[in-house]
């Protein structure tokens, strides 16, 4: 439902006044160079009918400048106006035929022609956008009511804050939380105005995340994982809550999107799982390699050693051979994980594991 406008609008005449222009201008009073008018008083009444007495205000040549706004433009209202007894008292306006108007006390004024300014600015959020009629008239001293003019204000909605610095692009990020060690992913941002959107360059065809980004925050928010960010030039820091738990991360802006060697690098995965019933706690192992670039890999640590097979499937690496188990971890565990591309190149990534996580 549209806002009334005067919730959203705030509402600033400032009178400019010239003596002449009609009417007994040998009677009228001189008022200052300027005055200005801040704000009106609200009256809960439909404005008071139109008077034909003697020495009743004359109002002509309404007109907007511009006359289509968004919030914070700067609309002048120019009219001219005569009053025989240069009693004017109160400038009223009326928005869209409500049931009430606003009074301006603007006693002092004389014949002449008078010009207001209207500031549009958005004081709860956005601007209801669409056309308002705006009518205005005076009341002089003795409550002569001028003749109604009317005229169209086209109010645009506000646009989405602007940015001051653009997320688009791709991201090295490490997340840290008290329970895992520090990891690193890479991430891609797309943003257009005020949305965001996050994606996993290392993985074709994977669903995206939706957010919204306010200057140089961001949130994205999707099924219990919700991850904040600000950024600053090249870097972004901020923090991330999961049904897991929740941290703190920080990214480095890259210049393009990663290479297959560090997407496999990202997806090197150790982790302990207990198994029900019973204490007996085990290692696995998951190299993610959606585009098979993996040619081998091997696992090392706690006195053992082991290699891996590549699950066609799930479409990753999965630890094969005897695997290390305990029923009394101690932590920090340490392992090297090597592996073998299908360029003939290697790296070895070393993975500290400080928790259990139950066995799916």
């Amino acid at each position: 439902m549209k806002k009334t406008v005067l919730s959203c609008l705030l509402i600033a005449v400032g009178f400019v006044m010239g003596c002449g222009g009609g009417g007994d201008a040998s009677t009228a009073a001189t008022p200052a160079a300027s005055a200005v008018v801040i704000g009106g008083t609200p009256v809960n009444n439909a404005p008071p009918a139109t008077t034909t007495k003697t020495g009743t205000p004359v109002i002509s040549n309404l007109t907007l400048n511009p006359n289509t706004a968004k919030a914070g433009d700067r609309i002048t209202f120019s009219l001219a106006f005569t009053d025989a007894n240069a009693d004017v008292n109160t400038f009223g306006i009326q928005f869209n035929g409500e049931n009430k108007y606003y009074a301006y006390d603007v006693s002092g004024v004389a014949s002449g022609n008078m010009a207001f300014n209207l500031t549009v600015q958005d004081t709860i959020g956005n601007v209801s956008a669409g056309a308002y009629q705006v009518t205005v008239f005076l009341i002089d001293k003795l409550g002569n009511v001028s003749n109604y003019l009317t005229a169209t204000l086209t109010v645009q909605g506000s646009s989405p804050p602007t940015p001051t610095t653009d997320i688009s692009g791709y991201w090295a990020a490490h997340f840290t939380s008290p329970d895992s060690p520090t990891e690193e992913v890479y991430l891609q941002f797309t943003q257009n105005g005020g949305s965001v959107t996050l994606s996993d360059p290392c993985t074709v065809g994977k669903s995206s995340l939706n957010g919204t980004a306010n200057g140089a925050n961001f949130s994205i928010t999707s099924e219990g994982f919700n991850m904040t960010g600000t950024v600053n030039g090249n870097s972004i820091t901020g923090s991330f809550s999961n049904e897991w738990g929740a941290g703190t991360w920080t990214a480095t802006k890259m210049s393009s999107a990663p290479t297959s060697g560090q997407c496999i690098r990202s997806g090197v995965e150790v982790i302990l799982v207990r198994f029900q019933p019973g204490t007996k706690y085990c290692i696995e192992a998951f190299i993610t390699d959606p585009n098979h670039s993996v040619t081998s890999a091997s696992l090392v640590g706690m006195g053992n050693s082991q290699g891996f097979t590549y699950d066609s499937v799930k479409k990753r690496w999965v630890d094969s051979g005897t695997r290390y188990c305990t029923s009394s971890p101690s932590f920090p565990m340490s392992y090297t994980v090597t592996v073998n591309l299908n360029d003939a190149t290697s790296f070895i990534v070393s993975k500290s594991v400080i928790s259990w996580e139950w066995a799916e």
